[in-house]
Formats: C-alpha cells, structure tokens, sequence
C-alpha cells in the first residue's frame, strides 16, 4: 500500500510503505523534499504517525493477492483560499432542499444526505444525479484539480450534517462514463470525519481523519479492489461537504 502526500504550496511529503516478501514487515521511506528541491531526511511528526499507523493496520488486512494489486492513496491539501469558513458556506448554502432517491435491493430509498453533481451527470445505484452548471464559487475546485488530470470535467457534491446523522454508506465509485485509469478526487471542507476503507471481500477496516481541506485521491485500481465510506459518528460532529472529481469522456 502506497500512501503519497503531497503540498502544492510548499513541498513535497511522500511517504511510501513496500512489504519485504515471506517477512512481516512493512518500510516507511519518508522524503521532504523542499520548495528549493534540497532533500532532507525530515517530515511532519503527527503526519509520519498518523500514516504509519495506517500503514500498519493495512497490513493485517491486505493478503498477498492484495499487495501484488500496488493499491494507494495520494493525499492533498487544497490552498488556504478555498478551505476558508466563508467559501464552505456559500457552498453549503446551495445544497438542495430535498433528497434524491437510489436503488437498494430492488427498492427506492433516499440518500441520507443531499445530493447534487455539477458539470456532468453521474449515473450509479441505477439512477442519474443530473448535473447542474458548475458555478464561479465550484470552478476554483475544478481548476486545481487538474494539476492530476487536465480531462477532469465533473463534480458530485455531498453535504453532510451530524445533527440529523447523515453518512455516506460503503461504496465504489461507479465508472460508467468516466476515462479509463483516471483518478477519483474528493475534497473535504468543514468538520472533521472518518474516512472508511475495506477491501472487497475482506474482513475489517482501515480508517483516516479527513479534516478541512483534505484531499484524497483514489486510484483507479484502488476503486476497484476497495470500497470507501463515511459512516456517522457522535463523535464526529458538525457540518461537512464532500466535492468528489472526475473525468468524463
């Protein structure tokens, strides 16, 4: 499992975890590499923790067959600009009034969330969030997202509010009309929350803080042999939006 961190403002953190065959065993080579391109043996404590921890406990659950699949995560901080309170509620102040509908095991439910995707449908759980224009307060999203991709060209929304227990439930992004191998971004603003991932078929879970300005980027392989969630937790109060980003053909 391969977990890279990057900060577009100042430097580059990338932390990689490689398992050492018929040993249990995991690696951590952390490079800071800084804005000057000098590398030095040096990264954030709490950071370095937080991913070592994790790193540790994907290994209890990724077998052999798993590892072989190289599965990462790239990790991202949006600019300070965009993570500011004012930006997240004017975001949040354009979360549609009512719930849309999915289908579960042969029945309609509503979302437990609101909903809305932006520049381009997004078909999944045999149902289409039909996009809306992607306005002036979302296109600064797009445009920094496109430092990964430069085909990224639509936006799905998710607002979240603990006080009437929203989650986003266990999933994989659906790839109907997307480009092959493109990643997924999502982007978190507001309230912290935990970030859930289990790989399909397996026992157990792995789970990461996302907190304001977070960015997570998932692989396309990783999207295929792990699914994600974002469960409710009292423990996790407050409001929180999710923009996830993808590259329509």
């Amino acid at each position: 499992m391969a977990l890279h961190c990057f900060d577009g403002l100042y430097a580059d953190i990338v932390v990689e975890t490689t398992h050492k065959k018929k040993k249990s065993l995991w690696s951590i080579e952390t490079e800071y590499i800084t804005a000057e391109g000098k590398t030095e043996r040096e990264a954030t404590a709490n950071l370095i923790k937080e991913l070592r921890y994790l790193a540790d406990s994907l290994e209890d659950s990724l077998n052999e067959e798993s590892k072989s699949r190289n599965a990462s995560l790239l990790i991202d901080q949006i600019p300070k600009e965009l993570a500011t309170e004012e930006v997240f509620q004017n975001i949040w102040d354009i979360h549609p009034i009512g719930f849309n509908k999915i289908q579960m095991y042969d029945k309609e439910v509503y979302i437990p969330r609101w909903q809305q995707a932006f520049g381009k449908d997004y078909l999944f759980s045999k149902q289409v969030s039909k996009a809306e224009p992607i306005s002036e307060t979302l296109l600064p999203f797009l445009e920094w997202t496109k430092q990964f991709n430069s085909n990224y060209n639509g936006l799905l929304l998710n607002w979240n509010d603990s006080d009437l227990k929203h989650y986003i439930g266990k999933h994989r992004d659906s790839e109907v009309g997307l480009i092959k191998d493109s990643p997924i971004i999502t982007i978190s603003l507001g309230a912290t929350r935990k970030f859930r991932m289990r790989e399909v078929g397996k026992k157990g879970f792995n789970d990461l803080e996302v907190s304001n300005g977070f960015v997570l980027v998932i692989p396309w392989e990783t999207n295929k042999h792990f699914t994600h969630e974002v469960p409710y937790s009292e423990h996790y109060p407050g409001k929180r939006i999710s923009i996830t980003v993808r590259a329509f053909k």
